[in-house]
């Protein structure tokens, strides 16, 4: 879930990881969200963990790094999570 918080491009300081691949940024993030369709059952209430806490105000991040402008859309397009936002089908 840091991944997808706070790999940023902004967050990541040159001098302190000299060798990090910016531009592998991408890269890094499509894979974190597979993370959690991954874990099965454990990753769906991880990431919904994590939203209720950031809905209600209790949001894990560090004060001294901003989460990256997509965290909350990709949370919710991991794809173990979206199923269970799916409207619920009716039996004919």
């Amino acid at each position: 879930m840091e991944v997808l918080a706070y790999m940023h491009r902004d967050n990541i300081i040159p001098r302190e990881f000299p060798k990090f691949q910016l531009s592998k940024i991408p890269e890094y993030r499509k894979t974190a969200k597979q993370m959690p369709t991954m874990m099965g059952r454990d990753g769906s209430t991880l990431v919904a963990n994590r939203l209720r806490a950031d809905l209600t105000k209790r949001p894990r991040h560090a004060p001294d790094v901003k989460p990256h402008e997509d965290y909350y859309q990709d949370l919710l397009d991991c794809r173990l999570f979206s199923r269970f936002l799916q409207p619920a089908r009716r039996k004919p």
